[in-house]
């Protein structure tokens, strides 16, 4: 099937997104973990899209690692020192916003693997579409590299 499409099977190993998730709520910011309280929904999103596209991610193991700032000013040399911190190939970092309306999210994601660089973003989602955003184009993104 993937010949008639004129695809190729995205080999294994693949690399291992580093997400690097900041979540922005009225009651104020926080960095996604491994197991911290706060944004046990988020945390679970992510890892069922990761099971679903065979795309697999780490996350930090505490919020001392990384900071809310330096996902949001998007600071590459951090993110990237981060990144093998936790075992990655690849910093996928990421700002989560609750909108104005306290309803829907605003979602900014940006990849940085194999020197290259994408940035894309998303507004008036829900988080879990938000979310899965960031893996499934990065995954799209990686595959076409093979």
């Amino acid at each position: 099937m993937l010949a008639e499409l004129s695809l190729k099977k995205w080999p294994v190993p693949r690399p291992r997104l580093s997400v690097f998730l900041g979540v922005v709520i009225p009651r104020g910011s926080f960095v996604l973990t491994n197991s911290s309280e706060p944004g046990y929904g988020q945390r679970e999103v992510l890892r069922s899209v990761s099971a679903k596209r065979a795309v697999p991610i780490s996350l930090p193991a505490s919020e001392n690692l990384i900071t809310v700032e330096t996902i949001e000013t998007d600071r590459s040399v951090e993110l990237e020192k981060a990144a093998n911190a936790v075992g990655g190939d690849c910093p996928l970092s990421g700002m989560l916003k609750l909108g104005a309306e306290g309803i829907y999210w605003d979602m900014r994601w940006t990849l940085r693997c194999r020197e290259a660089s994408s940035s894309w973003s998303l507004s008036g989602v829900t988080y879990d579409k938000a979310l899965a955003s960031g893996l499934e184009r990065s995954a799209a993104l990686l595959s076409k590299g093979n």
